[in-house]
This record gives C-alpha cells, structure tokens and sequence, in this order.
C-alpha cells in the first residue's frame, strides 16, 4: 500500500514538473502550445453559408449566475434534469413515450435521445427532398418524445463513430496488436473520419436547424463516440494502424522541430521524425481489471516515448471533439448548447484513455459542458464492487467543481438500473445489479439529485436499454419535486 501511494506522490511530482531530458526542457506551458497547434492543424473548413433557421428554433445557453454555471433556455434558467430514452432501441408498447410523459407530468421537460451520423448515404447527389429520408430514423425519436411532451426540449446526442463502410482503406481502420482481432472501425486518427464526420455533423445540424418540426424541440447537441475513447481499447489496446502511426508521427513534428530534438528527448540517436512510430511495447496496452493499481511511473530518455504517445492520443482526442464542437457553433450560430462525454480521470487511470487534457477542453469557448456516467465502481452492487449496498457513493468520474468553475456544466448520466423490465430480456444481474425497489430507486435518486444540486451540474436519468427503466410516475414525481429546488 505505501509503494502505491508513494508512486502516486512521486508522479504527481513529476507531472507538474518541467520534463528535462539531457539538453531539451519541455515545459507544461510548451505543452499547452503544441496540443493547440496541433489542434489546429487539425481542424477542418466547413461550408461558410449563411445557415437557416426555422422560426422557433430555441436559443440555448450556459451562463454564469452568481458564479454559477447555469443552463438557459430562451433566456429562462432551467434546471438540467432529463430524461435519456434510447432511440437505437424499438420502443416497446411506447415505453420510451410513456416514460418521457411521466417525466412531462413532473414538470420535466428536458430529455435526451440518439442520432448516428450516416456514413453511407453520399450527400453530394442526394436532393433535399430526400432529407426527411436520409433523417427518417431522427424524426421517429423525436416523435417517440414529444408525443409524450408535447413541449419536449431535446439534447440531441449525436454518435459520430464511423463503421467500416466497405469501401473505405485498410489503412484507415483500427488496427490491434493482435491482427487477429477486427475491429471494423475507422480510426479516429484517420484524416477521413476528421474530414466526414465534420462535414457529415455540419448537414445534420444545417438539417435540424431548418426543419421546423424538429428545430422547436432540439436545444443542443451531445458529442459521443464511444464515449470518446478508441474503440474497444482496454480489451483490444491501442491502435497501431497506418492512419495512428501517421498522425502520431505529425504530433511528433509539432512537439520537436528537429530529428535531434526528437533523438535526445527518446534517448535514441537513430530515430527520426519521419521514421518514428508507435512504441510497439506500450505498457499497460491492454486493460487488466485484476491489475488496477499496478504501478507504472515513466521518467527520463527510456519512457519517454511512451509520454509522447500518452500526450498524443489525448491531444487527438481533445482536437476532434474541439473540431467538432466549434462546427455546432458555427453552424448554429451560438443558438444551441455543446457537450461531449470527456474527462474520467477517476475511473479509468491510464492517460490511454485520451481524457487527460480536460483542462485544455476547459478552455475552449465553443464547449458547454461534459458528460460521464456515476462512478461504476461504487454504486450498488456490481462486479467491480459485489457487496456495495444500494446507492452507495455514486462519485464522478471527474473534476466536476473545476468544471464548474470554468464556465461549464458537468452532466451526470444516471444510468441505473431497475426492477422494471418491460421487454422479454432478462435483466442485467452481473456487471451493474438492478435496483430492487421503487423505494430504494427514489432514495438513490435523492443521493444522485441533491449531489448534482450540491455541485450545480446536471443529470439525465437513463433507460439504457429502453427497457422501461424509468416507467412509473412515483420515480418522475420524486424527480420532478428534488428538481424544483435547484
């Protein structure tokens, strides 16, 4: 225990010193330098017409209030409690409808669903009288809401992961250590996943801004891909397929401007900027639950490789959902909200993950607020944590006061799961324990609401599965009343 603690003490010491390797100091400052170069380099021209908008499209906003981040909506302040309804799944016996009635009947009017972002349909031959088809899928989820809630105030979540579409170059797919394992994902390195899912975000938005039937209810939009981590990376590992190795090695160039900056901060007097490429040898590539807390502590010209690729997927991680964010923006002209799912530092302890550069994120102007899951590991019972009781902690995956106090909102995604079922599948009793109760589901609802109030974020309270989670006015007037007092 206290070789652990002393590593951690160690590391921290270490990151908020400057890195000195032989001749080249490479402060935090030149780090905040290159991950915005970078992050401009990365960021992609999108059509500058002048957007449309439908007459009673929502103006949404976060402002401060008495040092306070707060949601507005058509300048009215609202509290950020929602009601998430997963659109992916069929609605059975309208359970996705009832529930955001339920909610509706509560005096909540905020709600959450999801749109993929179509990667097939070619969007230069395609005419706008075939628009509504080409977002058939998205009108049918916004309907499944506002029949519930005719007054429906959505935050639109838009998935931007991009599947292997079949015509799309090997070299741009995911590609793990082991080849064996396909992963039939573009990798989020890749120059067409940057250049498409921008271009494709802009037409959604353009579309949803226009339309009238869908305008009047979407105040925002939620970045997901994945989560925003690589694709299955704590089973599979990193990505080592031409499109990473390539954009790492670009990384590389903003950071050191020689091969001799390059060959003395890695301790190597052969490798060169245009050669360099993933350390094949990455520790901790593939995530070991039964090794959590093993200890890795880079330090000097030997690891330093490995800090560079550390600092380059979170770099990349924080330009695409930057890129992404200022594209909403712009093509809403500020009129709608942005978040994306980032910073979990509390959960997942690798920097592998991509989310550690919150505190650039923190800084981007064109970005509202984060978004993460209570903490998996201490709430009820589950795998991690088998004899957790009911609720428990219920902690953040993140710096959610730090997030406050940069402007921003931190959502959290309740995402519990409960005695009710109203599908023919069986309930989810291995990796997260239902709640047994409807008391029990009010009283973890009053930990997870008052922390939230506590801390002034917000909270979407989730059928993940579209199982019916949620389906019972008890648990929406026990929300709607907590709500009241925020």
């Amino acid at each position: 225990m206290f070789k652990r603690f002393l590593a951690g003490i160690l590391a921290f010491i270490f990151s908020i010193l400057p890195c000195v390797n032989n001749k080249v100091e490479y402060t935090c400052k030149e780090a905040v330098a290159v991950t915005a170069e970078f992050a401009e380099n990365e960021s992609v021209a999108i059509d500058t017409t002048k957007p449309v908008f439908a007459a009673d499209m929502p103006e949404s906003e976060v402002i401060s209030v008495n040092g306070l981040s707060r949601l507005s909506i058509n300048g009215q302040l609202t509290s950020p409690v929602l009601f998430f309804g997963n659109t992916d799944f069929p609605n059975p016996g309208g359970v996705t409808t009832s529930q955001a009635g339920f909610a509706a009947d509560a005096g909540l009017h905020l709600h959450s669903i999801i749109e993929n972002i179509n990667y097939y349909a070619d969007l230069d031959s395609i005419s706008e009288a075939e628009y509504r088809q080409l977002y058939s899928h998205l009108h049918e989820s916004v309907k499944s809401i506002s029949e519930g809630d005719p007054d429906a105030k959505i935050l639109l979540r838009v998935k931007v992961t991009m599947p292997d579409t079949g015509s799309i170059p090997e070299s741009e797919i995911i590609q793990y250590k082991d080849k064996s394992i396909k992963s039939g994902v573009v990798s989020m390195a890749s120059d067409l996943f940057n250049e498409e899912s921008s271009r494709r975000l802009a037409h959604l938005v353009d579309y949803v801004s226009s339309n009238g039937e869908l305008s009047k209810h979407i105040i925002g939009y939620h970045l997901e891909n994945n989560e925003w981590f690589q694709y299955l990376y704590r089973e599979n590992g990193q990505d080592f397929s031409n499109a990473n190795n390539e954009k790492f090695a670009q990384w590389l160039k903003v950071k050191y401007p020689t091969d001799g900056d390059l060959q003395i901060a890695w301790g190597n007097p052969f490798v060169k900027l245009s050669t360099a490429t993933i350390p094949n040898n990455l520790p901790g590539n593939i995530y070991d639950n039964s090794k959590l807390y093993k200890d890795i502590l880079f330090y000097g010209t030997k690891t330093q490789k490995y800090v560079d690729y550390h600092q380059y997927i979170c770099d990349l991680t924080a330009a695409r959902i930057s890129n992404l964010s200022r594209i909403i923006k712009e093509r809403t002209e500020n009129r709608a909200i942005v978040i994306s799912f980032y910073g979990y530092q509390f959960e997942l302890y690798s920097s592998l993950s991509g989310h550690y550069n919150l505190n650039w994120l923190l800084s981007d102007k064109n970005i509202d607020g984060f978004a993460g899951p209570i903490s998996y590991r201490d709430r009820n019972a589950s795998s991690y944590a088998p004899n957790s009781p009911v609720g428990a902690t219920g902690a953040y995956m993140s710096t959610v006061d730090s997030i406050q106090r940069n402007g921003k909102i931190w959502f959290q995604e309740s995402d519990e799961r409960t005695f009710i079922n109203h599908t023919d599948e069986p309930y989810e009793d291995t990796f997260l324990t239902p709640i047994r109760s409807l008391s029990d589901v009010i009283e973890v609802h009053k930990r997870e609401l008052g922390d939230t109030i506590i801390h002034g974020n917000g909270l979407w309270a989730m059928d993940l599965w579209a199982r019916g989670w949620l389906d019972d006015s008890a648990i929406w007037e026990n929300l709607g009343k907590l709500s009241n007092l925020y």
